[in-house]
């Protein structure tokens, strides 16, 4: 093959892979784009019908399925305790990038996630996806003894503990020493 024609063939696969990167495809289902089908179909399976990836890696000490031999690479530092991630603002250190990334938000003061209802930022998408229930009214825990329904886990586990288990709420130690002393 020629070297014009190399050239040619090169050029051809460069625009059609700025084309395809540039045609984003939408999430039916929520505002979420992609550029590839595959990750579109990959999107919907996991997010909305709730299907895991049928990888079959396995943790050998616990057992647990993980999505790809890089997630059980992350996994197993729950079971080595390897934390490689070191914080350069303080000594904590973690077990993959992610998560040392999240953390430096608590020095930068960076939130980036905004509640697009009423403009409060957070440092952690979770944290907003919890608060936007405040506008939502959305209660999607359930108590399997009365039905009622939380906007959080920890309320209905705690409601589940002082209601039908009968079990004492645990207080925070400032709570209990202001409450020792008002009640004496």
């Amino acid at each position: 093959m020629s070297a014009h024609m190399r050239e040619h063939e090169k050029s051809l696969r460069q625009t059609t892979l700025v084309a395809r990167k540039l045609v984003k495809l939408a999430c039916e289902q929520c505002d979420a784009y992609f550029v590839g089908r595959s990750n579109l179909r990959a999107h919907v399976r996991r997010v909305h019908l709730g299907l895991k990836y049928n990888r079959n890696v396995v943790c050998e000490l616990c057992g647990k399925k993980c999505t790809s031999n890089a997630s059980l690479k992350y996994h197993q530092r729950t079971h080595t305790g390897e934390r490689p991630f070191p914080c350069s603002a303080c000594d904590k250190r973690f077990p993959d990038s992610n998560q040392l990334r999240i953390h430096a938000r608590t020095h930068t003061g960076e939130r980036p996630y905004v509640c697009n209802a009423c403009g409060k930022r957070f440092s952690q998408k979770p944290a907003l996806n919890r608060h936007y229930r405040v506008h939502t009214g959305v209660k999607p825990y359930e108590c399997q003894f009365c039905s009622k329904t939380f906007n959080q886990s920890n309320s209905m586990k705690l409601h589940v503990k002082t209601v039908h288990l009968k079990l004492p709420a645990n207080r925070k130690k400032g709570q209990n020493a202001a409450k020792n002393e008002g009640g004496n």
